[in-house]
Parts: structure tokens; sequence; C-alpha cells
């Protein structure tokens, strides 16, 4: 995601792709069940590059910066929510 982003705007937004990009996959696996693990690979990491540019991301090997572990970030388990905001 674009560096100006809020982290809670672009996780709510790289949620959004993910998911659009899982559904596209759904879909054309069901239309070619033949189809090699590596196609069903080659075709979801082409539909989340495609979900991602609409918000302005990218699809990437690196990571932007290591996280140990999300543990330290972790306010509450009970009343979690899904909006990162």
């Amino acid at each position: 995601m674009p560096a100006w982003k809020t982290n809670g705007k672009a996780a709510n937004d790289t949620a959004i792709a993910v998911t659009a990009a899982i559904k596209a996959t759904d879909i054309y696996y069901a239309a070619n069940s033949t189809a090699t693990a590596q196609q069903v690979g080659d075709f979801f990491r082409e539909s989340l590059n495609v979900s991602l540019a609409v918000f302005g991301g990218t699809v990437t090997d690196r990571e932007p910066f290591s996280i140990r572990s999300p543990a330290p970030y972790l306010r509450s388990i009970i009343g979690a929510g899904t909006d990162c905001n």
C-alpha cells in the first residue's frame, strides 16, 4: 500500500483486496477444475495484484519491515472488531 495511508486504512484495504482475489480464484477454479496448483497460484497472484492496484498497492515478495511478534500490539481480544482504523 502507499506509504501515505495509515496502518489501519492499509490493513482494511488489503483485507478487501485479498478477499476479492480469493473469491475470483474460487470462481476460476470452479470453472477450471483441472487447473494445476501452479496455474491456480498464478491466477491468485494476478488477481491479488489487480485487486491491490485499485487501492494503489502491489504484491511484493519482500517485507517492508520485519515484525518479530504481533503480540506486543494486541490490546484486547475481547470486543476485537474487523476495522483496523
